[in-house]
């Protein structure tokens, strides 16, 4: 069984961040080891305060348990760290580990701005992390930052390209850009596949007139399962986005007081789990 490390922030009411993620990687067959970034007791985009605890020595110390038991990993997906010493800190457990794959969802911006309590230095830091990934997975204002490349509400397929192989040049060997807008085009947002050496690959979705909390997560988590059991990046980002779509659609994720709580993703979990399984064992005979 893949032993698997989840890094991201756990918050106590809401369907958002590793609440999302762990099902998903526990329905793939994994078996998820969570380091909480973060312990809140809601998630922030809940209609009211929410209280927040930083983990600081105990990140640390949880990584340094883990070394001194010989406890090891296959592979690992990292979301939202709380501060640029988090990362720091993971990506100097990584360099004393052995190789493991590394997906990257870089959490750290939206709407072309860096979220409250991010800086340029938290970004500089982050590229670090970014350069030991397999795959990272921004979304537009995310990988403007990381690659320099200016950020626009809708991008061509130029912008996409030249930002693209910007984040390759940082070292991670894959780049997934999520969220993308393209000019004269409101009908379909697009997930963007970045390869070296290959031309770039859009994948399309149709725009919803919703915001829908947790879905990046889910995006990430099931990308990430996918591809851990085989499956090239194309097939997984196009399944993944079949199935954001039956969860888009599920009645109770378009009712506004539901919607507010994040994604209810419970009623799939099994499809997800047969679809997977399915995945792994169609790669396995491949070999």
């Amino acid at each position: 069984m893949k032993q698997v490390l989840l890094v991201n922030d756990w918050p106590g009411v809401g369907r958002v961040a590793a609440k999302i993620n762990w099902p998903v990687l526990s329905a793939a067959n994994f078996s998820t080891t969570l380091l909480p970034t973060v312990i809140l007791s809601g998630h922030t985009g809940l209609p009211f305060p929410v209280s927040r605890h930083f983990l600081a020595e105990d990140f640390e110390q949880f990584l340094c348990d883990w070394q001194e038991n010989g406890y090891r990993f296959d592979a690992c997906l990292t979301g939202y760290f709380a501060d640029a010493d988090q990362v720091s800190c993971f990506n100097s457990y990584l360099n004393a580990e052995a190789p493991m794959s590394v997906i990257v969802d870089p959490i750290m911006g939206d709407d072309g701005h860096l979220y409250t309590g991010f800086d340029l230095t938290y970004v500089e830091v982050m590229k670090g992390l970014v350069a030991k990934a397999d795959v990272i997975m921004p979304n537009v204002t995310e990988a403007a930052y990381l690659s320099g490349y200016p950020y626009s509400l809708q991008s061509t397929h130029s912008d996409i390209t030249k930002m693209g192989q910007s984040l390759l040049a940082l070292g991670c060997q894959q780049a997934i850009i999520t969220g993308i807008n393209l000019v004269d085009d409101s009908d379909y947002i697009y997930f963007a596949l970045i390869q070296a050496e290959k031309p770039l690959q859009l994948f399309a979705q149709k725009k919803r007139p919703f915001h829908y909390h947790g879905s990046g997560d889910l995006a990430s988590s099931l990308i990430a399962a996918f591809y851990w059991q085989g499956s090239e990046l194309e097939k997984a980002i196009i399944e993944t986005i079949a199935i954001l779509d039956e969860v888009f659609d599920l009645p109770l994720n378009q009712d506004p007081d539901q919607m507010k709580y994040g994604l209810i993703i419970e009623p799939f979990i099994a499809r997800i789990n047969s679809l997977l399984t399915r995945e792994n064992d169609i790669n396995e005979t491949r070999k």
